[in-house]
Formats: structure tokens, sequence, C-alpha cells
């Protein structure tokens, strides 16, 4: 199991997790997910690639690992709705952040 990781959350995650009230949930599932945060969640893929996702309820909570720091980081980044096929789901929405550069 890694150890040493340090946890970095976006402030605008913080903010997407108080509108959507699932603080206390998101707690839970990222500290779950840093017994082996590499490991942890969902591999996303394509344009996604390299962030992973953790599953809480209908809300995905997007990372990123960085390895190659020193301690090694875990950066959570960003909050949503899964609505397949919607311009409003959470996939779609970090598409677009991350081509304005947004993240």
């Amino acid at each position: 199991m890694p150890e040493g990781y340090r946890v970095i959350i976006a402030p605008q995650l913080l903010e997407q997790l108080e509108e959507f009230g699932i603080v206390e949930q998101a707690r839970s599932a990222i500290r779950d997910a840093m017994a082996d945060p590499e490991q942890a969640g969902k591999q996303l893929t394509g344009s996604l690639y390299p962030y992973r996702r953790l599953r809480v309820g209908r809300y995905r909570i997007i990372y990123k690992v960085a390895s190659d720091t020193d301690p090694p980081e875990a950066r959570f980044l960003y909050c949503g709705l899964r609505k397949q096929g919607s311009r409003k789901d959470v996939y779609e929405r970090l598409y677009r952040a991350l081509r304005r550069g947004d993240l």
C-alpha cells in the first residue's frame, strides 16, 4: 500500500461538494481512495486520460495522481452529476473545463 501521498483538494471542488450537499460522503470516498490512489476509482480514457474518478452516488469526483512529484500527490479537482448524453454530464463539463484551461 502506497504511503506518503499528499492530498490536494481544489477550491472549486469544495464549492461543488457543498453545492451538491455531498461533503461528508466525498470526504469518506477520498479517505478510502488514499489507501491506494493509483488503483482507487476508475481510470478515464480518451481525451480524459490520465484522470481518474470516484463514484459517490450519482456524482463523480475527478482526480489525478502525480507520482513523479516528491512526495507523490493526489489532486482532487472536479465534481459533477453523471447524466449520460447531456451537456451537463460531468465528463462533458470536465472536457470543456480542460479545453478552456480552467483546471
